[in-house]
């Protein structure tokens, strides 16, 4: 049996920093309980990012987050 090596990397992995942003997508949801109403939550704020983003009022935001879901799957990939 070969002996073992430790994997190496094929470049240097950076260090997360204060002025990192990470986005953390639960698709499968397995990091919140959906049954607690997270999805209309989710709604809610997507919609408020796209009224700050995109400068719509409720309505206008809500007929876009709902048409990139039913389009591209997800909010997310429409914006």
């Amino acid at each position: 049996m070969p002996p073992l090596r430790k994997p190496t990397a094929l470049h240097y992995p950076r260090r997360p920093g204060a002025d990192d942003t990470v986005w953390l997508f639960d698709l499968d949801n397995t990091l919140h309980d959906c049954s607690r109403h997270i999805f209309q939550r989710i709604d809610s704020k997507m919609s408020d990012l796209i009224m700050e983003w995109l400068d719509l009022d409720r309505n206008e935001a809500d007929a876009l987050r709902l048409d990139y879901w039913k389009r591209y799957g997800a909010t997310a990939a429409g914006l």
